[in-house]
């Protein structure tokens, strides 16, 4: 039952089963494809010397790997772990460089020897470049998210990685009443807004050759205010590919960035085929809150999962573009590069903070 772990030791071997746990709880994040588990387990349930931190704990979905036990409680031990992604972590690489490949060639390479296979649900045949240094065969992966413009689940129990286009399902509209969201559980800010955007690849490409003679392009489905960007990657050597890309990242940009967090069980569901507890991570939902007068198209970008409770579920909610990355000081210095070349009247001193906070949060509620 959901009320169960497996404990698996370092050679593979179940050494014994939890049971009688409390304060069970699963968290997991979209942008970095990871879940960690805790829960406290009575002393009478299990010998200290058993629940050794690097040994692996299997639930129904998934496979952790132990790597916090606490004593400090009479009773019980407190135990915390993570998804068990060793073999991909423990890969790796001083230089990873590729030059127009597809994700397919990409995985094949970083999978090879780990025991890990990888399926592409969606087509993805993008070509694009790489060039990391010191990097994980786990953080490659990330990368790749990035990059092709897709979105990644572990199955650690049969070791797969699954790609997507976009994870979850359409959940159709859901409704808050009163749901009374306090100021530090909802967010909206332009900080960023960008209405034009001029993108240009390696040694100045631009997208003028597939974009009708013009170097930039314009969204204006927030406000008709023009406020421009420079966004320069060098990977990329294809003005249409820059161009595809520049349209989703538009899309994004030119609208405000809105985030909050929400208890599952005060969500009520307008599509009857749906429990309200059913939502998984990445699922699409339309808002409407009378109280605050939202109406927004949102995603579930950190859901924390109560198996033996499931109605103390909560779901961060965003609109804001998944981040994926393996390393954050590099994140803040891309974005920092292209925040800096911005042209609008935010003042780079607004942009800079703005790029470390979004950067240290991307798509998460700051409480």
């Amino acid at each position: 039952g959901a009320n169960l772990l497996k404990l698996i030791n370092e050679r593979g071997a179940m050494v014994a089963l939890l049971t009688q746990l409390m304060d069970y709880s699963m968290e997991s994040d979209l942008s970095t494809a990871d879940k960690l588990v805790s829960f406290k387990v009575p002393k009478t349930v299990i010998a200290r010397a058993l629940l050794k931190q690097e040994y692996f704990l299997q639930s129904k979905t998934d496979e952790y790997v132990i790597k916090e036990v606490n004593t400090s409680d009479e009773d019980s031990y407190e135990v915390f772990g993570k998804l068990n992604l060793d073999s991909l972590r423990g890969k790796a690489y001083l230089a990873y460089e590729t030059e127009s490949v597809t994700l397919s060639s990409v995985m094949s390479t970083v999978t090879s020897g780990t025991g890990w296979t990888y399926q592409l649900v969606d087509a993805n045949t993008k070509l694009r470049t790489l060039k990391l240094t010191n990097v994980s065969a786990h953080q490659i992966i990330l990368e790749c998210c990035s990059v092709y413009g897709c979105e990644v689940w572990f199955d650690t129990l049969n070791k797969i990685v699954w790609f997507y286009a976009q994870r979850g399902q359409d959940r159709g509209a859901y409704v808050y009443s009163e749901l009374n969201l306090r100021d530090s559980e909802y967010q909206s800010d332009t900080y960023d807004l960008t209405t034009r955007l001029y993108p240009y690849g390696k040694d100045g490409l631009s997208i003028a050759s597939v974009n009708g003679e013009l170097e930039y392009i314009d969204n204006t489905q927030y406000t008709t205010k023009v406020i421009e960007r420079y966004w320069l990657d060098d990977r990329y050597t294809n003005a249409q590919a820059l161009c595809d890309d520049a349209l989703v990242l538009l899309d994004r940009l030119s609208k405000p960035r809105v985030s909050f967090r929400v208890d599952v069980i005060n969500l009520a569901g307008s599509r009857p085929e749906y429990s309200i507890l059913d939502f998984q991570l990445g699922d699409t939902v339309r808002i409407f809150d009378k109280v605050n007068q939202i109406m927004d198209t949102q995603r579930i970008v950190r859901l924390v999962e109560y198996p033996l409770t499931p109605e103390k579920n909560k779901a961060d909610f965003s609109n804001s573009p998944i981040k994926y990355s393996g390393n954050n000081a590099k994140q803040i210095a891309d974005l920092g590069q292209i925040l800096s070349s911005t042209t609008s009247e935010l003042n780079q001193a607004i942009d800079q903070v703005t790029a470390l906070i979004i950067n240290g949060e991307a798509g998460n509620v700051v409480t």
